[in-house]
């Protein structure tokens, strides 16, 4: 990783000039090269090429082994702050970023903020590594939504506490209760042999709090929403009025938001178009990272290609058990395929997360069976190892709960509804809305909907009336 290699010309600090600038906020827009000069510092002196021209800074670093600064001096060091600027890179590879709470006396120390790319171009990663005396290390890492090779970054600090923020998404937040680092000067980071370019910094002395969302909604219709998700990887993934997850075999495909979540509603319309009947696909809920395997614990509310269904922890059983009822079929030009939508929810003081699919219970898991913080929600799709699948979802919701169990959803184009369940025929019946009879009666013999699917119901010529189940 590049962060291994952040190491700094020492002898070359003692060259520079302390200089004290203004009073907070601080700003750069680079759109006057002589006050830009006037702002800056650098280190080292002989690698650093800077130049300041059509309102954007770029910072070469020549330097083979080591990383460069550009740093700005305050007279009076704020431990309350937010930092932010536009950094442009040159490749997904170069670890870019500021470094917050600086001190260049002696060997540089503070909050080293980096962001690159590593492994599938399309998640991005942002770190937070403290050089100090002591307790020094990497204390935060997190993944962002990459998009391409400008991002916007933004730190802010309160106590002992950094939130971290990038393309106005609040990505997470860290503590440092070891030897933490309450002030200091601020720099922007260009790794060895590498170009960045820098644009609209600022500094000020507030705190600006983050916190996750507690509701999330995406149709896969509106591009704004894409900047929320972490989808990996990137070459099975395609976001275009639906989201299309195409798998090959033994691979599978995730995308997820980051959410507080505690009791939930959570709904998924989804179509499956090819694949064999083993691999799954659906909902999943997921807890902290394991530092050490660097893997999620995971719980799944899925569906595989032969319609069954079930709950399950990542590390049990994925033996589907329950079968599909109540499924939408979509005749397009060349092809029929399913249509469901999956609904999991867990109501206030419930001990169960209970899985629905097109209105009817599949599934459930005790909550006592969930040993993790919930961080987040998601969509996943697998491959089994013989064969890969195709699925497109329409829409994504998840949500606190409503103390009661979510209405039905007809997922949006379907033409044809296969959810009527079928009783013998008498000389009381229903028509359903193909023209079908459907014999209702209860205990009595008297016609009844109370065990009628959803839909509407028409009565039998001289019948009049209409039964409506909801």
């Amino acid at each position: 990783m590049i962060v291994r290699n952040f190491r700094y010309v020492v002898c070359a600090a003692g060259l520079l000039v302390s200089l004290a600038f203004g009073q907070y906020p601080f700003s750069d827009d680079f759109s006057n090269p002589v006050q830009t000069n006037s702002n800056w510092l650098q280190m080292p002196a002989d690698s650093v090429n800077r130049a300041c021209s059509s309102g954007v800074y770029k910072v070469t670093n020549q330097h083979m082994g080591y990383a460069a600064l550009v740093y700005h001096t305050f007279a009076t060091k704020t431990p309350t702050f937010t930092a932010s600027c536009v950094i442009k890179r040159t490749s997904a590879a170069v670890a870019a970023g500021m470094w917050l709470c600086l001190s260049t006396s002696g060997t540089p120390s503070g909050y080293a903020v980096q962001l690159y790319n590593s492994g599938d171009p399309a998640v991005g990663y942002i770190t937070i590594r403290k050089y100090a005396t002591a307790g020094s290390g990497q204390i935060l890492g997190v993944e962002y939504h990459f998009q391409n090779l400008s991002d916007t970054l933004m730190v802010s600090k309160q106590g002992n506490t950094l939130f971290v923020f990038c393309n106005g998404v609040f990505l997470d937040s860290v503590t440092d209760n070891t030897n933490p680092i309450a002030s200091g000067d601020f720099g922007l980071m260009v790794p060895p042999n590498s170009q960045v370019t820098f644009d609209d910094v600022l500094f000020t002395n507030q705190f600006t709090p983050g916190s996750f969302p507690t509701r999330f909604i995406d149709s896969f219709d509106n591009s704004s929403m894409g900047k929320y998700w972490i989808m990996r990887p990137s070459q099975y993934l395609a976001e275009d009025t639906v989201l299309k997850m195409t798998v090959p075999p033994a691979a599978g495909a995730f995308c997820d938001v980051r959410m507080t979540l505690d009791t939930l509603a959570a709904r998924l319309v989804v179509s499956w178009r090819s694949g064999d009947s083993i691999p799954f696909y659906g909902l999943y809920l997921y807890g902290p990272p394991d530092t050490s395997s660097g893997t999620f614990p995971m719980v799944f509310f899925g569906i595989d290609g032969s319609r069954v269904g079930k709950a399950f922890m990542l590390a049990a059983s994925a033996s589907p058990s329950q079968y599909i009822r109540g499924k939408a079929i979509w005749t397009g030009t060349d092809s029929v395929f399913f249509k469901d939508t999956i609904d999991v929810f867990r109501t206030t003081g419930s001990n169960y997360y209970f899985m629905n699919v097109n209105g009817y219970r599949i599934d459930s898991l005790a909550t006592a069976s969930v040993t993790f913080p919930i961080y987040g929600a998601g969509i996943f799709c697998w491959g089994s190892t013989t064969g890969g699948q195709i699925v497109y979802v329409d829409y994504f919701r998840v949500g606190p709960d409503s103390n009661s169990t979510p209405v039905v959803y007809i997922a949006k184009g379907t033409r044809t509804l296969k959810n009527i369940r079928f009783a013998p025929l008498t000389s009381r019946y229903l028509f359903d809305p193909l023209g079908r009879k459907v014999g209702i009666r209860d205990a009595s013999g008297r016609l009844t909907g109370k065990v009628l699917a959803p839909g509407c119901y028409i009565m039998k010529e001289g019948k009049s009336g209409v039964i409506i189940k909801k």
